[in-house]
C-alpha cells in the first residue's frame, strides 16, 4: 500500500487507534429498543460503501428474525427506509446519535455487522470491541488487524450474503459462541489504550526530530 503513494516503506509509522470501554450502560428500555427483540446493529454514513443494503437483502433473503437497527446518516437513508419495507425487514433507523449513546447502543445489541467493501483501522470496530458486543466485520486488511476470525469475531467475505447470513445466525443463534467472542475482543482491545496511543505518538516525533540534527 505504502509503495502506491510513492513513499518508502521506511518512512512510514504505524499508531494504532485506541479506544476506552464505556462508562455507563443503560437498559434497552432505557434506549428506546424493544427488550424482547434480537438486535442487530450497524452505525456508519449511508453511502454505498458501507453497504448497509447488502445487510438488509441478507436478512429478508436468509429470514433472519432481528430487529436491524441503524445508526447513522447520509445520501442512501430513504432508499434504504424503502428497501427495508419493500423486503418486509424489520427495521429502525435512528439517524445521528451523540458519541456516547452509540457506545451504549453497542453494549446491548446481540451483534454488531461492520459490512463495508473499503476500511481504514476503524475506531468504530474497537469501539463495538470494547462495548461487548459480538462482531462481524468485511474480511478486509484493516480489520483483520483486530479481529481473528472465530476467536474475537467473525470476518465475511463482503461480496458473500451466504457467508454473512450462516455467520449472522451462527452468533445469534449461541450464546455461548456470542459470549466467548466478546471476551475475548475485550482482552484484546486492553493494548489499544489512549497511553499506549500517546506514548507510540511521541515517539515518533522523537525519531523525526533525531533525524533532523
Amino acid at each position: 500500500m505504502w509503495a502506491g503513494w510513492g513513499i518508502p516503506e521506511n518512512k512510514f509509522r504505524l499508531v494504532s487507534n485506541a479506544v476506552e470501554p464505556p462508562t455507563t450502560e443503560l437498559t434497552r428500555d432505557s434506549l428506546g429498543l424493544p427488550s424482547n427483540q434480537t438486535i442487530v446493529l450497524t452505525i456508519g454514513r449511508l453511502y454505498p460503501f458501507k453497504r448497509v443494503d447488502k445487510i438488509i437483502e441478507c436478512m429478508a433473503a436468509h429470514k433472519i428474525n432481528a430487529l436491524l437497527v441503524v445508526i447513522g446518516e447520509g445520501d442512501q437513508e430513504r432508499n434504504l427506509k424503502e428497501l427495508a419495507q419493500r423486503l418486509k425487514v424489520d427495521a429502525l433507523f435512528l439517524g445521528r446519535q451523540p458519541h456516547e449513546k452509540v457506545l451504549q447502543f453497542l453494549s446491548v445489541c446481540d451483534a454488531f455487522v461492520l459490512y463495508s467493501s473499503y476500511e481504514g483501522q476503524s475506531h468504530l470496530l474497537l469501539e463495538a470491541m470494547a462495548a461487548g458486543a459480538p462482531v462481524l466485520a468485511s474480511d478486509l486488511e484493516p480489520n483483520r488487524e483486530l479481529i481473528e476470525d472465530g476467536v474475537n469475531g467473525l470476518l465475511v467475505d463482503s461480496h458473500d450474503l451466504n457467508q454473512l447470513a450462516d455467520r449472522l445466525k451462527q452468533v445469534l443463534s449461541n450464546q455461548a459462541f456470542a459470549r466467548e467472542l466478546v471476551k475475548n475482543a475485550k482482552q484484546k482491545v486492553k493494548g489499544y489504550s489512549w497511553g499506549k496511543l500517546a506514548d507510540a505518538t511521541l515517539a515518533v516525533f522523537e525519531e523525526a526530530q533525531g533525524m533532523k540534527q
